[in-house]
């Protein structure tokens, strides 16, 4: 499965984007928090990461 991160700021964004994403079929991971984006990422590896 596709594993996805997403990192924005505004979680007017976030949830939507990680909501639709994930009635696609991906996996996704999705953090307001760029600290607790890195923590993640140096876990767990991703296909895919979208920044704002």
């Amino acid at each position: 499965m596709t594993q996805i991160i997403i990192v924005d700021d505004e979680v007017e964004i976030l949830a939507p984007l990680e909501q639709m994403l994930t009635q696609e079929g991906y996996h996704v991971s999705a953090f307001s928090s760029s600290l607790a984006a890195q923590a993640h990422l140096q876990q767990h590896s991703v296909d895919l990461a979208l920044f704002d």
